[in-house]
């Protein structure tokens, strides 16, 4: 009896374990410690301009792009805030937040505030983003994250990999301090 429980306790963690394993990951590389409050100024404005440099999936540019700005939106939760895909419904262009996928390693995130993606894609078993929000050509922030390699734009590890690399990249600022 013992030994059954000990198995199904093996088990068991083992599977968490391995369900760990593809969970999103996602770290922050770069902080100005500006980005929420010109995430605010920009919610005040209109829809803050969301930009994949490449795309890693076989679905259209344009409905990935907006699939991912929607995917942005729904992250920020502490403030109303409208995205866009398309730079001609951007209120303000000088603010962009811009995601790679599949960077070689050693890719520089401020190249991507110049608009520049990268030459060539690094093919892993897992997907890997960078997200960067750029202010007039500078980079306020970047994040880096990976999860396992969805099939589609509308995963939800992919959705959750989002969420947490937005949520990162514009904590909202804490109650009563610094």
């Amino acid at each position: 009896m013992l030994r059954r429980v000990i198995t199904g306790l093996a088990v068991l963690a083992s599977s968490l374990l391995g369900a760990c394993e593809d969970a999103p990951v996602s770290t922050v590389l770069y902080s100005s410690g500006q980005a929420s409050t010109y995430l605010d100024y920009v919610a005040s404005r209109g829809a803050l301009l969301v930009e994949p440099l490449n795309n890693p999936f076989s679905v259209g540019q344009t409905w990935f792009s907006e699939t991912l700005a929607g995917m942005v939106r729904n992250s920020i939760s502490y403030r109303t805030l409208s995205t866009t895909g398309d730079e001609r419904r951007a209120m303000e262009t000088k603010f962009r937040l811009r995601f790679v996928f599949d960077p070689p390693d050693g890719y520089d995130p401020r190249q991507m505030c110049q608009g520049v993606a990268p030459a060539e894609h690094q093919t892993r078993d897992h997907l890997v983003v960078l997200a960067v929000f750029c202010n007039d050509g500078e980079m306020e922030a970047a994040v880096r994250g990976s999860v396992i390699y969805p099939n589609q734009p509308g995963d939800k590890q992919f959705e959750a990999l989002i969420n947490q690399m937005i949520r990162q990249m514009f904590a909202p600022p804490s109650p009563g301090g610094p």
